[in-house]
C-alpha cells in the first residue's frame, strides 16, 4: 500500500505532463496550419502587413513547438527515473 501511495502522485503528475505536452504540440500544428493560410493570403494580397503577420505566426508556431519538445524531454527524464527506481528496487529483492 505504501508503494501505491508513493507511485500514484507521480503517475498523476506524469499523466498531466503528457496531456499538456500533447495539447501544446497540437497547438503548434494548428498554428502552422493557420500560418499556411496566412502565407496564401499574403501572396494573394501582396501586403507587407500580411507578410509580417505570417512571419509572426510562424515564429509563434516554432516557439510553441519548442515548448512541446521541452515538455517531452522533461517527461522522458521522469520516466527514466521511475524505471531506474523500479529496477533498483526489484534488484534488491
Amino acid at each position: 500500500m505504501q508503494e501505491i501511495d508513493r507511485q500514484i502522485p507521480l503517475l498523476t503528475r506524469r499523466h498531466r505532463l503528457l496531456q499538456n505536452t500533447v495539447l501544446v504540440i497540437y497547438g503548434a500544428i494548428s498554428i502552422f496550419l493557420i500560418n499556411m493560410f496566412a502565407i496564401a493570403l499574403t501572396v494573394v494580397i501582396g501586403s507587407d502587413v500580411a507578410a509580417t503577420f505570417a512571419l509572426l505566426l510562424f515564429l509563434l508556431g516554432t516557439g510553441v513547438l519548442l515548448l512541446g519538445v521541452f515538455l517531452t524531454t522533461v517527461e522522458v527524464q521522469m520516466s527514466h527515473r521511475a524505471i531506474c527506481y523500479e529496477v533498483g528496487r526489484i534488484a534488491m529483492l
